[in-house]
């Protein structure tokens, strides 16, 4: 075996340990300084003397764009780098776009993980990664059981549904249904996705209770938030407090990103990184 090839191996048995990922992304890396003509033995030294990627600036960088904190010598492969989602990590969830390529360039001074979010620095900051419409699920529980917990709601309040289940996004019940009927089904199925006992509430503030909810959920496993978009433009988040006061100034944008599903194990989330950041 060529000895950079072997090297390459290496390097990755740190971040897979099943042999035959290792195997998908080192012919995958290879080739893709091949096409770019990056020399491979050059391009594994510059990482594990951390030239390749600017980790530390870019931990300090609450917004940016990834292209600006790799060598210049390599921002052709990086794309190719970043679609890399080949398995998981030791039998775990799958790698998510984005991940990869930072905890490879940084010489996994970003660890993946799985337990406290997608990413583990050095000083034990703990990211979750999204990449072009991630999602953030307001709660655990499925479309099903959301469905059957407001349906049970409708009928302890005396209220009636013009069909078989109400979708508080879906336009034939922002159209028939009073504004007062809708606010008040709103409310309840809010308190089916999440537990909370609502007034009646608007459909802005449905999406605003939401993301509040997402954001207090997520930020209960990790201690910060990476979203990033197809064009590698990145936004950081600290806290839940900043992530709401960012998309309370979005709600319209944020109402088409909801993903509610009725009839399938699908948690009620919303996607992030398509439009809103820039």
């Amino acid at each position: 075996m060529n000895p950079e090839t072997k090297r390459l191996d290496e390097m990755l048995s740190k971040i897979y340990s099943n042999g035959r990922y290792v195997d998908q992304v080192s012919d995958m890396i290879s080739g893709a300084c091949n096409r770019f003509d990056i020399d491979l033995k050059s391009f594994l030294d510059d990482i594990e003397n951390l030239k390749c990627f600017y980790v530390e600036k870019f931990l300090d960088s609450g917004n940016g764009n990834l292209e600006s904190f790799i060598n210049p010598k390599y921002k052709e492969i990086l794309q190719r780098l970043i679609d890399i989602t080949t398995g998981g990590n030791g039998g775990m969830d799958s790698i998510g776009r984005g991940e990869f390529a930072i905890s490879f360039l940084s010489n996994c001074s970003a660890e993946i993980i799985k337990t406290n979010g997608d990413l583990k620095y050095f000083d034990n900051l703990c990211e979750e990664v999204k990449y072009n419409g991630g999602k953030i699920s307001v709660s655990d529980k499925s479309g099903r059981e959301v469905n059957d917990d407001f349906l049970e709601l409708v009928l302890e309040n005396g209220l009636k549904l013009l069909r078989d289940d109400f979708n508080p996004f879906r336009k034939n019940d922002i159209r028939e249904y009073s504004v007062e009927d809708k606010n008040k089904l709103n409310a309840l199925y809010y308190q089916a996705i999440t537990g909370n006992v609502s007034d009646p509430i608007s459909d802005e503030e449905f999406i605003l209770k939401c993301l509040e909810e997402g954001f207090n959920e997520l930020f209960k496993k990790t201690d910060s938030l990476l979203i990033i978009n197809e064009n590698n433009e990145f936004i950081r988040f600290f806290s839940k407090e900043e992530c709401f006061s960012f998309y309370s100034e979005r709600v319209n944008n944020m109402k088409k990103e909801f993903e509610i599903r009725n009839r399938q194990s699908n948690p009620v989330s919303f996607y992030v990184g398509k439009n809103e950041i820039i």
